[in-house]
Formats: C-alpha cells, sequence, structure tokens
C-alpha cells in the first residue's frame, strides 16, 4: 500500500507499506539459502523537483522478517532487520 501527499507543486511525501511471503525462501537473498518467512518493509520519502528537468528523491526504508523460524536473512545470516538511506536524482530530457 502506497500514500502521497503534495505539499506544494514541487514537494511530496510518501509513505509505502510492502509484505512478501516466501514459504519456500528462494525468491529473495541469493546470498543466503533456504531463509524461508515474511518479508516486510516500510519505506518512508519525499520527491522534490529542483527545476524541471531534476528530481531528487529521498528515502529511509526498514526491512524485518516474521515468521522466519529464527533464521536470519540480512547482513550475511546475522540480523532480522535493517534499515537503509537512499537517494537518486532523475534527470527528464
Amino acid at each position: 500500500a502506497r500514500i502521497r501527499y503534495a505539499i506544494t507543486d514541487r514537494l511530496s511525501v510518501a509513505a509505502r507499506v510492502e509484505k512478501f511471503q516466501d514459504r519456500d525462501g528462494f525468491a529473495l537473498f541469493p546470498n543466503t539459502v533456504n531463509v524461508r518467512g515474511d518479508y516486510n518493509a516500510i519505506t518512508l520519502g519525499a520527491q522534490y523537483w529542483v527545476n524541471k528537468h531534476f528530481l531528487f528523491r529521498p528515502e529511509i526504508r526498514h526491512d524485518w522478517q516474521s515468521r522466519n523460524n529464527a533464521m536470519k536473512a540480512f547482513n550475511n545470516g546475522l540480523d532480522e532487520r535493517q534499515t537503509s538511506v537512499n537517494a537518486d536524482v532523475i534527470f527528464y530530457f
């Protein structure tokens, strides 16, 4: 599910919630074998139009596992959760 709110014509904020059920432990994380379970994430981000050609999009994302039978998929099998900060710049021409 995703929700987005425009603060101004150039700035908006968004939130996204995701859930993926990997019952076979196959679809995600090719470096971690057989980590079955549910993968959950919440992402908060912004979208800022610097000008008509440049779009800046920072975000923070938190991922965690559930129903994983104590198997850990993040940080080379050491953690059940992780947080990442990302940003991208898009140039339209």
